[in-house]
C-alpha cells in the first residue's frame, strides 16, 4: 500500500518542480518588464527637460545678444520645473551664466572638455553621470546644443537634483519589499526607492556585465534578492530592481510543506484507505496540472479544486492565486508602457506646440487618452485672477468655454483652492457636493465620476484640468498620477506660450514704436525742409541786385512768418513732452471762452490761414477756469486741422454753448473725414490719416494729443467723430464751467511792444550768427552793445564794460552760462542777467533762477519778448 503511495508522491514532487520553475520564470519577465518600464520613464522625464531647453533655445533673446533678458528667461523656468541650475555656455565649455548666482557673476569654465567635444561632433543632447557641483551635491547635468545655421553656436544646460529621480522611483508602484535602484554608466548610484540617503553617490561593486540581465546577488544591507536590471537607452542609466529571495520562494517553500504534509497523511492511511482515495488524490493532481499549464499560459486559472484533500485544495488556490497576480501584474505593466508612451508623445507635442491654444488643445485631448475619460475640458487663471474654461472636448451648453469658475465651489474651484486633486466616484452622491452651485450644470451634461487636477507653477495654481466620465466609473490612483504629471508638462508649456506671446506683443510693440519714430523723423524732416527752402529763398532774393522794394518786403515777411513756423513746429514738440509727462504747468483763472475763441480766430485770420474757406460761428458766453494760453491752443489746434483737412470752399463751423454745467467746444468741418480704423486712436502721438505724396495735410500729428491732453489737464475730455471717408469730422471739447465772477481779474500781459531807455548790453553768445543778429537788433532799439563768445571772456567783458544788462546763453565754451551767471552775480549785485536757451521746461527755468539769472528766455526769442526782459531790467523786476 504504502508503495503505491510513492509514485504518486514522487509526481507530485516533480510536478511542484515544474510549478516553482515557471512562478520563478513569471516573477523574472515580470521584474523584467517592470525595469524596463521605469527605464522609460526616467528617459521621458529625461526628454521633457530637453524639450524645454531646446525651446529655450529658440529664443530670440539669444539671437539679439541681450543675455540679460535670456538669463531672467532662464532662471524663471529653472524655478517653475524645479532645477537644481542652468547654464549658458560657449562651445568650448566657457560658461556665460549660472542662474544660481547673479548675471554677470563671473564662473569658471566647465570641468567636463569631453561633454562639449561630444557635442560640437554629435549635435545633439548629452546626459551626464552624478556628481557634486559647485554649489549642490548630488546633481546630474543635461546639455543641449543650440545650434544656428548648422552649428554649434550655444550650450545650455540644465541641473538636476538626485533626489528628483528617488521621488520619481518612489512614485512607481512596486511591491512593498521591492527595491529600486538608479545607477549613472559608472554604476554610481543615482537614486534609491529605500535608504536613498546613504547610498547615493557609492559605486556598486562588482557590477554585472551587459545592457540588460537577471541574478541573483546581495543588497548593500546583506538581503539576498533576485535583480532584473536593464539599460535606458537615451541616458545609458541602468535600472535596478531587486526583491528578497525568501519573498519570491515563500509560496515555494509553503507548497513543499504542504506536499510533505499530505504525504504523511497519506502514508498514514494506508490500504484501503489509499485505495479508496488514490483516483481522489491523482484527480486533484491532474488538477494542479492544469492550473499549473494555465499560470504558465498566462491565463486564467481555472476555478480552485474542491476535492476532500485540505492540503490539495490550498496548493489549488495558491497556485491560482499566482496565476491571478501574474496576470494583474502583466496588465498593469502593459497599462504603464501604453501610459509612458502617451505621456512621451504629450510631453513632446506640448513642448513643441507654439501657442497657447495649441497648448491646452493637445492637454485636453490627452486627458481622454491617458485615463479613458469620456469628456475633458481645461481652464486657466486670466490676468484679473478669475478662473475661466478655455478648452472642452464636447460642447457643453452649461458650462461652455468663456465660464467662470468660482474658487472653492465645485470639482475645479476645490482643486483651485486647495492645489491639490480633487476625486469623486459620482458627484451626485457625494456629500462634499451635495449644495453646489454646480449641481445643475453636472445633471444637464450627465457626469458621474470626476477628476480635478490643478495646473501649478511653483505655489500658484495657473489652471485646472477636468476628467469626466458618463457612468459611474472611478478614476483609480493610477488616472491620478497620470494627470497630475501631464499637468506639470501643461504648467510648462502654458508658461512658455505665455512667455512667447508677451515676446511676440513685445516685438510687436517696439517694431511698432520704431515705425513710429522712422515716421516722425521722415515728417520732421519734411516739416523743416519747407520752411527753411522759403527762408533760404527768401534769403537769396534779398541777396539779388536791383530788388524792387515791394519784392524785398514780401520776402522779409516769409522769412519771419515761416521762422514763425519753425517756432510753432518746435513749440508743439516741446509741449508734447511737458504735456505726456506731467511737467505743464497751468496758469489758471476764470475765463470767457467766447472772447478767447474769437481771440484764436483772429490769429489764424490775420496770418491769412482761413481766407480760402467759410467759417461759421455761434458762441455763447460761458466761463470756465482755465489756462486762457493754453484754451487758445485747444481752439488754434482743432480750426487749424480742420483747415488742413478740408478742401478749399469747405466748411467749417465753431460752435460754443453751456450744457449742464458744462462748456462745449465743437468744431465740425466738411472735409476728407475719418476712417472707423482711424478714428480709434486719432488722438495718438502722431496719428495722421492717409494723405497723397504732395502731403498737402502737412503737420507732423501733434495737435489733437495736445487738445486731448490739456483737455484732461482741465478735468475735461476731447471726443471725435465721423461718418467715415468725405463725410467730414467733428471735434469736441468738454470743459467743466463755473458761474460768470463779479470781478474779472485782467488778463496777464503777454507782450511788449515798449521800448526801454537806452542801455548798455551784454551779448554772451558762442553762435556768431545769433550774436551779429541779436547786436543789431539792440543796435536799432537804441541800445550800447558788446560781445562776447565764452565763458572766460564774457567775465572779462563784464568787467571792463559795466552793462546793465547781460544777455547770456547758457551753453557756452569755457564755462558754461549758469557759472558765468554766479560769478557776476557774486560782484555785481545790480547786473541783470538774463538767460537765452533752448531748454524750457520748469526744471530749466528754476536752474536758471537758482544761478542768479533774473529771467529766462527760450530761443527763438521774439524781439517783443527780448525788448519786454530789458523793459523789466529798467524796471527792477523779472521776466520769463
Amino acid at each position: 500500500m504504502l508503495a503505491s503511495l510513492v509514485p504518486i508522491l514522487a509526481f507530485a514532487a516533480l510536478l511542484m518542480w515544474e510549478n516553482a520553475q515557471l512562478q520563478l520564470a513569471a516573477t523574472e519577465r515580470g521584474m523584467r518588464e517592470i525595469a524596463a518600464a521605469v527605464a522609460r520613464t526616467v528617459d521621458k522625464e529625461l526628454e521633457g527637460t530637453i524639450a524645454a531647453l531646446e525651446v529655450l533655445g529658440q529664443s530670440e533673446h539669444l539671437d539679439a545678444g541681450n543675455l540679460a533678458a535670456f538669463y531672467a528667461l532662464c532662471d524663471r523656468v529653472t524655478r517653475q520645473q524645479g532645477l537644481a541650475n542652468m547654464l549658458l555656455f560657449e562651445p568650448d565649455g566657457r560658461a556665460l551664466f549660472q542662474t544660481t548666482v547673479p548675471f554677470g557673476t563671473p564662473r569658471p569654465p566647465s570641468r567636463r572638455p569631453e561633454v562639449f567635444e561630444r557635442l560640437r561632433t554629435e549635435r545633439r543632447p548629452v546626459v551626464s553621470n552624478l556628481f557634486d557641483g559647485a554649489l549642490t551635491r548630488n546633481i546630474v547635468a543635461i546639455y543641449v546644443p543650440i545650434l544656428r545655421e548648422g552649428q554649434v553656436r550655444w550650450v545650455l544646460a540644465a541641473g538636476v537634483r538626485a533626489s528628483d529621480f528617488g521621488a520619481l522611483l518612489r512614485g512607481q508602484r512596486f511591491a512593498r519589499d521591492t527595491v529600486a535602484v538608479l545607477q549613472d554608466q559608472n554604476h554610481v548610484i543615482i537614486a534609491r526607492s529605500h535608504a536613498e540617503t546613504e547610498a547615493v553617490g557609492e559605486r556598486v561593486a562588482n557590477p554585472s556585465e551587459g545592457t540588460d540581465g537577471w541574478l541573483k546577488g546581495r543588497l548593500r544591507e546583506g538581503t539576498e534578492v533576485y535583480v532584473a536590471f536593464t539599460t535606458a537607452p537615451l541616458s545609458g542609466w541602468r535600472v535596478v530592481l531587486a526583491q528578497p529571495v525568501a519573498t519570491v520562494e515563500a509560496p515555494l517553500r509553503r507548497w513543499a510543506w504542504q506536499l510533505a504534509a499530505g504525504a504523511a497523511v497519506a502514508a498514514a492511511l494506508a490500504g484501503g484507505t489509499a485505495f479508496l482515495f488514490g483516483r481522489r488524490i491523482a484527480g486533484a493532481v491532474a488538477g494542479l496540472v492544469r492550473i499549473a499549464r494555465a499560470v504558465e499560459r498566462g491565463e486564467h486559472a481555472p476555478p480552485p479544486l474542491q476535492t476532500p484533500i485540505a492540503e490539495v485544495n490550498e496548493v489549488a488556490e495558491q497556485l491560482s492565486a499566482a496565476a491571478e497576480q501574474a496576470r494583474a501584474r502583466e496588465q498593469d505593466t502593459a497599462l504603464r508602457e501604453r501610459q509612458a508612451h502617451a505621456m512621451g508623445q504629450v510631453a513632446h507635442a506640448l513642448a513643441a506646440s507654439p501657442d497657447l491654444d495649441t497648448v491646452l488643445r493637445t492637454a485636453v485631448n490627452a486627458v481622454r487618452a491617458l485615463v479613458g475619460a469620456d469628456s475633458a475640458r481645461i481652464a486657466l487663471v486670466d490676468e484679473s485672477g478669475r478662473l475661466i474654461i478655455r478648452y472642452s472636448t464636447v460642447f457643453s451648453t452649461a458650462m461652455p468655454n468663456g465660464f467662470e469658475v468660482q474658487r472653492g465651489q465645485g470639482m475645479g474651484g476645490l482643486a483651485w483652492a486647495t492645489g491639490k486633486p480633487v476625486r469623486t466616484d459620482d458627484f451626485l452622491s457625494d456629500p462634499r457636493f451635495r449644495d453646489s452651485i454646480y449641481t445643475p450644470i453636472v445633471q444637464a451634461d450627465r457626469i458621474h465620476s470626476c477628476l480635478t487636477v490643478p495646473i501649478a507653477t511653483g505655489s500658484a495654481v495657473v489652471g485646472v484640468i477636468y476628467a469626466n466620465q458618463l457612468t459611474i466609473r472611478p478614476f483609480s490612483d493610477a488616472d491620478e498620477a497620470a494627470l497630475v504629471t501631464l499637468a506639470d508638462h501643461a504648467a510648462v508649456a502654458v508658461e512658455k506660450a505665455r512667455i512667447l506671446a508677451r515676446e511676440h506683443e513685445a516685438r510687436a510693440q517696439a517694431e511698432s514704436a520704431s515705425r513710429s519714430k522712422d515716421e516722425l523723423l521722415a515728417m520732421l524732416g519734411h516739416e523743416l525742409r519747407n520752411p527753411l527752402a522759403a527762408i533760404a529763398n527768401a534769403v537769396h532774393v534779398l541777396e539779388a541786385e536791383g530788388v524792387p522794394p515791394e519784392m524785398a518786403r514780401r520776402a522779409r515777411e516769409i522769412i519771419g512768418r515761416q521762422n514763425a513756423h519753425l517756432a510753432h513746429l518746435v513749440d508743439d514738440l516741446l509741449d508734447v513732452a511737458r504735456v505726456t509727462s506731467g511737467k505743464i504747468a497751468l496758469v489758471r483763472r476764470p475765463v470767457e471762452l467766447s472772447q478767447a475763441v474769437r481771440h484764436a480766430l483772429a490769429t489764424l485770420t490775420a496770418t491769412g490761414r482761413t481766407e480760402r474757406h467759410r467759417i461759421t460761428v455761434d458762441l455763447e458766453p460761458v466761463w470756465a477756469d482755465v489756462d486762457e494760453t493754453r484754451f487758445e491752443q485747444i481752439v488754434t489746434n482743432l480750426v487749424g486741422n480742420a483747415l488742413r483737412f478740408t478742401p478749399a470752399a469747405g466748411v467749417i463751423e465753431i460752435t460754443l454753448h453751456a450744457i449742464e454745467g458744462a462748456a462745449l467746444l465743437r468744431v465740425r468741418d466738411s472735409g476728407v473725414g475719418i476712417a472707423p480704423e482711424m478714428l480709434a486712436r486719432i488722438f495718438d502721438l502722431f496719428a495722421q490719416g492717409e494723405r497723397g505724396p504732395d502731403r498737402g495735410a502737412g503737420g507732423l500729428g501733434l495737435g489733437l494729443t495736445l487738445v486731448r491732453r490739456i483737455a484732461e489737464l482741465h478735468g475735461g475730455r476731447a471726443e471725435a467723430a465721423s461718418e467715415g471717408p468725405g463725410r467730414g469730422a467733428t471735434f469736441t471739447v468738454t470743459l467743466p464751467a463755473i458761474p460768470a465772477p463779479r470781478d474779472v481779474p485782467s488778463a496777464p500781459e503777454t507782450t511788449a511792444s515798449r521800448h526801454a531807455a537806452a542801455r548798455r548790453i551784454l551779448v554772451v553768445e558762442d553762435n556768431a550768427d545769433a550774436r551779429e543778429m541779436l547786436h543789431h537788433l539792440l543796435r536799432l532799439a537804441g541800445h550800447a552793445v558788446s560781445e562776447a563768445t565764452d565763458g572766460p571772456g564774457g567775465l572779462e567783458a563784464a568787467r571792463r564794460e559795466r552793462p546793465d544788462v547781460a544777455l547770456i546763453d547758457v551753453g557756452l565754451p569755457g564755462f558754461d552760462g549758469y557759472e558765468l551767471a554766479r560769478r557776476l552775480r557774486a560782484e555785481d549785485a545790480g547786473l541783470y542777467l538774463v538767460a537765452l536757451t533752448g531748454y524750457g521746461q520748469p526744471d530749466d527755468r528754476r536752474q536758471a533762477m537758482e544761478a542768479g539769472f533774473d529771467a529766462h528766455l527760450v530761443k527763438p526769442v521774439s524781439p517783443e519778448a527780448l525788448l519786454a526782459a530789458i523793459h523789466a531790467a529798467a524796471a527792477g523786476g523779472r521776466a520769463t
